[in-house]
């Protein structure tokens, strides 16, 4: 007996959708030919599909949002300084455009930066408003480009092509992050000395020769004693100045007691951990980091995370 076309289509996506992963079934889905009875069932497979998909363990399913015309599909948005002076060009064909770059404060890891793309009146209004040093605001698309340097070697950066710009008021602790960045050894010896409270003194609680015996409080700077750019003088004055409040270096166990107190303290890193030796945990104010896995780990760690998790 013949088969007729739509018939056939239907047979094979209901023989199918059983044992194809979403992602197969959306290839097909991009391949095969469009029909009514084709669009019936590939309605069919969305609902399998978002149905046969387990949440993992303890975590809600993240919500199913409907798909729409012009839903934006590539947007981020930054918090950083701007590190270059504004440049703006008015084009041949009429249209506006400037550009910056920002560099934004990582606390763990070397800052990044992002260059700047703004057109038409926000082009004119970044031109007219904007400097270097400027804490600002921007959401846009992200964009990767590429540009042959001044040693012949071509660079990959990532652009925002700016849609929304806005000033941000500095806090404290961010004007102090952004000051400590800056600083060359000597300065921040210098600073640790004139604002101990923001350095946690790391020398009883050192695991290896590498730890440092200073570390800064909201940035990733640390400070060494053995360290050949260690001023002649710090040492001396440590000494002397017996009296200074540095913050102090908890021990693991500690740390550990802070986050079971209250564990909303501190992120939870473990399902989105890329590389294994980054923490599993960190505090969110004071960026101190835990590892399940580590020597220091108390051992009933492991015990009462399971009972947290339990409940």
């Amino acid at each position: 007996m013949e088969m007729t076309h739509s018939a056939a289509l239907a047979l094979r996506a209901s023989s199918t959708e059983a044992f194809l992963s979403s992602k197969q079934q959306k290839r097909i889905h991009q391949t095969l030919p469009i029909s009514s009875a084709f669009s019936t069932q590939t309605s069919r497979w969305q609902e399998f599909s978002a149905s046969a998909s387990p949440s993992p363990s303890g975590f809600k399913k993240p919500e199913v949002i409907e798909w729409r015309e012009n839903m934006p599909t590539n947007k981020a948005t930054f918090i950083g300084m701007v590190i270059r002076d504004i440049r703006i060009r008015y084009l041949d064909s009429g249209k506006i455009v400037a550009n910056s770059s920002i560099q934004v404060t990582r606390p763990v890891k070397e800052d990044s930066w992002f260059y700047l793309e703004f057109w038409g009146d926000l082009a004119e209004i970044a031109a007219a408003h904007l400097k270097v040093n400027d804490t600002i605001f921007v959401s846009g698309s992200v964009w990767s480009e590429k540009a042959t340097g001044k040693d012949g070697l071509e660079k990959t950066f990532a652009k925002v092509v700016v849609q929304d710009l806005k000033f941000v008021k500095n806090s404290d602790t961010h004007n102090r992050t952004v000051q400590v960045q800056e600083m060359d050894w000597k300065e921040l010896w210098e600073h640790l000395f004139d604002n101990p409270t923001d350095w946690f003194d790391c020398r009883d609680t050192k695991t290896n020769d590498r730890s440092p015996d200073f570390r800064h409080k909201f940035s990733a700077k640390a400070l060494w004693l053995d360290n050949k750019n260690t001023p002649a003088w710090v040492t001396e004055r440590l000494k002397k100045e017996t009296d200074l409040s540095f913050q102090c270096n908890r021990t693991a166990e500690e740390k550990w007691e802070d986050f079971f107190d209250d564990p909303s303290r501190w992120w939870d890193n473990r399902s989105t951990k890329k590389v294994p030796n980054y923490p599993d945990f960190k505090h969110k104010d004071t960026l101190e980091t835990l590892w399940i896995e580590s020597d220091s780990t108390p051992d009933w760690v492991k015990k009462k995370l399971a009972s947290l998790e339990s409940v």
